[in-house]
C-alpha cells in the first residue's frame, strides 16, 4: 500500500487501533478477559510501533479492570525483606541491563527470584550464572501461548516466594505482567526500570517508583506519562561486559586492521533527508584508504550495502555478536548512528576507552555518559564532526588525549550495585532530578512517523500465535504473515 504522507499513515492505523479498543472494551464487559488482553496488548505494541503518544489512559483503566477481575492477593500475604523478585520480560542475556541487575542483585546478597520467559530458556547463560552466584532462583513462564496463563502463573510466583520488593523490567505492550504488578500496590515496593523512555508503554500504575537515567526519559515520565516527580530515581546503568569469544569468523583481523565500527538496529540510521550517516561512512573511506568499515547489526540494510558495493574489500555489515565489545576494544573510533543515536553503545564505546563519535540531533543523545559535556564527543554539524573524524584517524597522539577525557563517564560495578541497594532499602539516599524541565520531542516523533512503514508495524503486531483470539478478526493479516513465513 502507497501512503501519500504522515497523515494516510495515521488515518490508517487509527481504524486498527479503534477496532482493537472497541474488541477490548467488549471484551471486559463480557468476561471474555483473554480477549481483552490480547485486544490491549495488540493496541500498545501497536501504539509503541508508530511512536507518537508515551501513555493511554483508557488502555490503562482496562489493565486495571481485568487486574481487579483476575488477579487473586492472598489474605495473609507477608513481604519477605530479604527476597527480591525480577520481573524480566525480554528474555535477552546480554541486551539491556538485566544482566547487570541480576549480578548486583546477587552481590548484595538478596534472595532473588528471577521470573523470565519460558522462550528463554538454555538461552541467558550469563544471567543464569549471576543469579546461581548467589541465593537465587529463576522461575520460567511461557508469556507466548496465552495472556492469561501468562498473568496467573506471574501471580502464582508472586504468592509463593511473597516478595517485599518487585523490579518490573518488561516489554512496552506486556498487559499480563502490568495487571499482575498493579495488583500489588501497598503490598510490594513496585520498582519500574524505564528501558523505553522514548516511546509507548503501558503500566504507568504497576509501579511505585521509576528508575531514569536521563533527562529525556524524566521529561516524558513528568510532561506526556503524568508520573510525580518524587517517584523518579534517577539511575545510571552499568555496562555487563562478556569476555566470551564467539567462534564465527569477522570480516577482517580486527587486531591488525584499522576500522572505524558502529552499530545497531539499522533503522537508527534511516529517517534524515540528507542520509548523514552513510555521507559520513562514505567520507572517512573516501579519504583514508587504509581504514575499514564495519557494522554490527540488523534492519533495512538497503543503504548499507550501498556503501558495501561502493567499497567491496573495507566495509562490512555483520550480525550482532555476543562478543561484540572486543569490536569497540580494537576500533580507531565508534561513530554513532544518526539521526537515531545508540545509547547503550555509546557507554560500551567509553568504557573501552573509544570515542563514541556523535552527530547532535536535537537534545536525543544527551545524559548519556557522566558529565558528558566536557567529554567532547559531539558536534552540531556534518562537517565539524568530519574534521574530528579525520583528525582521530591521521594524529593519534591527538585521539589517544581525547580517549582520555573519557575515563570516569561510565559508572561502576561497585557503585552500580550500591545504587541497587538503595533503590530497595534506603531511598533517601538516591539520586533524583533536581530540575525537570519538558523536552519537546515533536521533531523526534515527526522523523519517526515519516520513515514507519504502517504494514509492517500492524504485520509485527497483530498475527502473532499469542493473538490466536484475534485471527478471525483480522484473518488477512494472518495469512499474509504465513505467506511471508513460506516465501523465507
Amino acid at each position: 500500500m502507497i501512503f501519500r504522507n504522515s497523515d494516510d499513515k495515521l488515518k490508517y492505523i487509527n481504524k486498527y487501533l479503534a477496532k482493537l479498543m472497541n474488541i477490548a472494551e467488549k471484551s471486559v464487559r463480557d468476561s471474555r478477559y483473554n480477549l481483552a488482553l490480547a485486544s490491549l496488548a495488540t493496541y500498545c505494541n501497536i501504539q509503541y510501533g508508530i511512536n507518537q503518544k508515551y501513555t493511554d489512559n483508557r488502555a490503562e483503566e482496562l489493565v486495571l479492570e481485568i487486574t481487579r477481575k483476575l488477579v487473586y492477593l492472598p489474605s495473609d500475604y507477608n513481604g519477605k525483606s530479604n527476597t527480591v523478585l525480577f520481573y524480566d520480560g525480554f528474555g535477552l542475556d546480554l541486551r539491556g541491563w538485566a544482566a547487570s541487575f541480576a549480578r548486583a542483585l546477587s552481590e548484595q546478597n538478596y534472595n532473588v527470584v528471577y521470573v523470565a520467559p519460558l522462550s528463554s530458556f538454555g538461552k541467558i547463560p550469563h544471567i543464569v550464572s549471576e543469579i546461581a552466584k548467589g541465593k537465587g532462583t529463576i522461575e520460567y513462564v511461557d508469556m507466548k501461548e496465552s495472556y492469561e496463563s501468562h498473568l496467573g502463573a506471574l501471580n502464582r510466583i508472586f504468592n509463593s516466594y511473597q516478595p517485599q520488593t518487585a523490579f518490573f523490567y518488561t516489554t512496552p505492550h506486556d498487559v499480563a505482567g502490568a495487571a499482575v504488578f498493579n495488583a500489588y500496590k501497598d503490598r510490594v515496593n513496585r520498582i519500574q526500570i524505564d528501558l523505553t523512555e522514548h516511546a509507548f508503554w503501558v503500566g504507568t500504575n504497576a509501579f511505585d517508583y521509576i528508575t531514569e537515567s536521563r533527562d529525556i526519559g524524566a521529561s516524558n515520565a513528568v510532561y506526556q506519562r503524568r508520573i510525580d516527580k518524587e517517584r523518579i530515581i534517577r539511575i545510571d546503568g552499568c555496562l555487563y561486559i562478556n569476555s566470551d569469544i564467539e567462534d564465527a569468523p569477522l570480516p577482517f583481523d580486527i587486531e591488525k586492521e584499522k576500522y572505524i565500527f558502529s552499530g545497531g538496529s539499522l533503522y537508527k540510521t534511516l529517517g534524515d533527508d540528507n542520509l548523514f550517516f552513510y555521507k559520513m561512512v562514505d567520507s572517512i573511506l573516501a579519504a583514508h584508504e587504509d581504514i575499514r568499515f564495519l557494522y554490527a547489526g540488523g534492519g533495512d540494510d538497503s543503504e548499507l550495502n550501498k556503501i558495501i558495493l561502493k567499497y567491496p574489500k573495507r566495509a562490512f555489515h555483520i550480525n550482532e555478536r555476543k562478543d561484540f565489545y572486543r569490536l569497540f576494544e580494537n576500533c580507531i573510533f565508534f561513530l554513532n548512528t544518526y539521526p537515531m543515536f545508540g545509547g547503550l553503545m555509546m557507554r560500551y564505546s567509553a568504557n573501552a576507552g573509544k570515542i563514541p563519535l556523535t552527530l547532535r540531533h536535537g537534545s536525543d543523545n544527551e545524559g548519556i555518559l557522566i558529565d558528558q559535556k566536557n567529554r567532547e564527543i559531539e558536534y552540531d554539524t556534518f562537517n565539524e564532526l568530519m574534521d574530528e573524524a579525520h583528525r582521530l584517524i591521521i594524529d593519534d597522539e591527538y585521539r589517544r588525549t581525547k580517549e582520555k577525557k573519557l575515563e570516569g563517564s561510565v559508572i561502576t560495578q561497585a557503585e552500580f550495585a550500591e545504587m541497587i541497594k538503595n533503590i530497595i532499602s534506603n531511598k533517601e539516599k538516591c539520586d533524583s532530578f533536581d530540575m525537570i524541565e519538558e523536552i519537546d520531542t515533536s521533531i523526534f516523533r515527526k522523523e519517526y512517523l515519516e520513515r514507519l512503514d504502517p504494514e509492517e508495524v500492524l504485520l509485527s503486531s497483530i498475527p502473532l500465535r499469542i493473538n490466536k483470539p484475534l485471527l478471525l478478526v483480522f484473518p488477512t493479516l494472518f495469512f499474509k504473515r504465513i505467506i511471508r513465513r513460506i516465501e523465507t
